[in-house]
């Protein structure tokens, strides 16, 4: 059971009244939200200190990305490769949207 409506403003009551709905709602849609969460103090996954180099001679193809673009870019390719190979099976078709 939700509890009542705190103290709100107009508009605020109105969305408090129409909760219950959206919520039921949103819980007919078959799917899996996933939240991941990175401390922003943490310049990089992929390196002890520092942003990758991309002008070291392993990701020389990578040499005219900014460093932090290309830390972006891996944590996005990192996190979609591990729920790809955890949650998929051999012959199974991915469909990107």
């Amino acid at each position: 059971r939700r509890p009542g409506p705190p103290r709100w403003s107009r508009p605020d009551r109105r969305r408090w009244q129409a909760i219950n709905e959206f919520l039921d709602a949103a819980n007919t849609i078959s799917g899996m939200l996933t939240v991941i969460l990175l401390d922003k103090g943490v310049e990089s996954l992929f390196q002890n200190v520092g942003l990758p180099r991309t002008s070291s001679p392993e990701l020389k193809e990578y040499a005219h990305w900014d460093s932090k673009v290309f830390e972006r870019l891996m944590r996005v390719v990192h996190f979609a490769s591990v729920f790809v190979a955890s949650l998929s099976r051999a012959h199974q078709d991915i469909l990107w949207f």
